[in-house]
C-alpha cells in the first residue's frame, strides 16, 4: 500500500523531471496538478533538475539571424546544444521586433529595443513589457538602441529578484558639455526604475570607458554583471546584491601573455590570456575571491589542459563558457559557438 503523502511526492519527483511543454499540457488534468505545477516550490525544483540533466536536453540555444539582406530583419531561433541538424531548428516569436538579447537568468531572456526592455520566458511564451525609461525623456533623442552604453540582466538571490540595469550618456538640450553618464536599475519586484548613484562621478574618476562600439551587454557572474573597460586591462562589475559599482582586481598570469577579455564559466567569471609566440589560451577562473587557471585551450579552442577546479562545470564532459558575447560549448567531439543559451523552466517574468 502507497501512503498518499508519498503517492504525492513520487508524482512531484516525476513531473519535476518533465520538459515544460509536457508540464504546460499536464495543468489541465487537475486542479491539484495545477496548483502544484504552478507553485514557486515546484517551479524551483524543475528548474534544478533541469540544469543538472546529464544530456543538457533541457539547454537550448538561442541564435540571432538575418532574415534577408534588403530589410536587415533579424529573427530568433532556438535548438537543443546537442543537435546541430538544421531540422531541429525551431523560429520563436520575438515578444517586441528587431530587438537585442541582453541576457539570460533561470529560464528568463531579456530583450531590448530602443528603450523597451521586455522579460521573456521562450518555453512558456508569456511576456512582460517594463516601464519605460522615462526619466531620459528630458534628454537627446535615443530612439536606438545604441543609445545605451551598457546593460545587464541577473537574478539577486539574496532578495529574490530579477534586475536589470543599463547605462547611457545624455545630453540636455540647454548644455553644451559632454553630458552626464547616468546608470538606471530596474526591480521586477517594485515593477520600476530608479537611479544608481555615484555612476557619473566614478566613472569621471576611474576615467572608465566600457567597451564595444553601440551597446554592450554585462555578463552575469557571482551575483554581479561584468563589462570589460575599453581603454586599459580592466573589468566594471555592477553588485546586484548591493547595489553598487565598482572594479575587479585581475589576476597576474605569467609574463608573455596577452590578456584577451572577460567571460562565464558556470557562476564564475573567468579571463582570458593568450600566450606570446603560441596560439594557446590560458582561460582563468574567479572562485570567491582568488583566481586559478583552469583550462588551456589549442588553436582550435579544444582543451589541452582541464584543472580539477573545473570538474564541476565539467560533468558528464561537458563544459559552456561565455567569452564576450559569444557561448561555447565543447563536449563529445561537439563545439558550438551561438550567441546565447538558456534553460528551459516555468518561472514567470511576471512577477519575481
Amino acid at each position: 500500500m502507497i501512503f498518499p503523502s508519498l503517492l504525492k511526492e513520487i508524482t512531484e519527483e516525476i513531473l519535476s523531471r518533465l520538459p515544460v511543454k509536457s508540464l504546460l499540457r499536464f495543468r489541465c488534468v487537475s486542479k491539484a496538478w495545477r496548483s502544484l505545477i504552478d507553485s514557486k516550490r515546484f517551479i524551483k525544483m524543475h528548474y534544478q533538475n533541469s540544469t543538472r540533466n546529464p544530456s543538457l536536453a533541457r539547454h537550448k540555444v538561442l541564435l540571432l539571424k538575418y532574415v534577408g539582406v534588403a530589410t536587415l530583419e533579424l529573427t530568433l531561433v532556438q535548438r537543443s546544444v546537442l543537435d546541430k541538424s538544421e531540422n531541429q531548428v525551431v523560429e520563436l516569436d520575438f515578444p517586441i521586433s528587431h530587438n537585442s538579447i541582453v541576457g539570460c537568468c533561470n529560464g528568463l531572456v531579456c530583450l531590448v529595443r530602443n528603450r523597451q526592455f521586455v522579460l521573456w520566458n521562450p518555453s512558456t511564451r508569456i511576456s512582460k513589457k517594463l516601464p519605460h525609461l522615462d526619466d531620459l525623456d528630458d534628454y537627446d533623442d535615443y530612439g536606438d538602441n545604441r543609445a545605451f552604453d551598457s546593460c545587464g540582466f541577473g537574478w539577486d538571490e539574496s532578495s529574490g529578484d530579477y534586475k536589470v540595469f543599463a547605462t547611457a550618456t545624455v545630453c540636455a538640450w540647454n548644455r553644451s558639455d559632454n553630458g552626464k553618464a547616468i546608470a538606471m536599475m530596474y526591480s521586477l519586484k517594485r515593477d520600476s526604475w530608479k537611479e544608481v548613484k555615484g555612476w557619473d562621478s566614478w566613472k569621471k574618476t576611474n576615467g572608465i570607458s566600457i567597451l564595444g562600439d553601440g551597446m554592450t551587454m554585462g555578463m552575469l557572474a557571482s551575483g554581479s554583471l561584468h563589462w570589460e573597460m575599453c581603454d586599459r586591462r580592466g573589468v566594471v562589475a555592477f553588485d546586484l546584491k548591493r547595489e553598487v559599482i565598482g572594479a575587479v582586481e585581475l589576476p597576474e598570469c605569467s609574463e608573455g601573455c596577452r590578456w584577451l577579455g572577460i567571460g562565464v564559466i558556470g557562476e564564475c567569471l573567468s579571463a582570458y590570456y593568450r600566450r606570446e609566440y603560441s596560439s594557446c589560451v590560458e582561460i582563468w577562473m574567479k572562485k570567491k575571491e582568488s583566481w586559478e587557471k583552469v583550462v588551456v585551450l589549442d588553436q582550435l579552442c579544444y582543451p589541452l589542459h582541464i584543472s580539477p577546479a573545473l570538474a564541476p562545470f565539467w560533468g558528464g564532459g561537458f563544459l559552456l563558457i561565455k567569452i564576450g558575447n559569444l557561448m561555447f560549448f565543447y563536449g563529445k567531439g561537439i563545439r558550438v559557438m551561438v550567441s546565447d543559451i538558456y534553460i528551459e523552466s516555468l518561472v514567470s517574468p511576471l512577477e519575481a
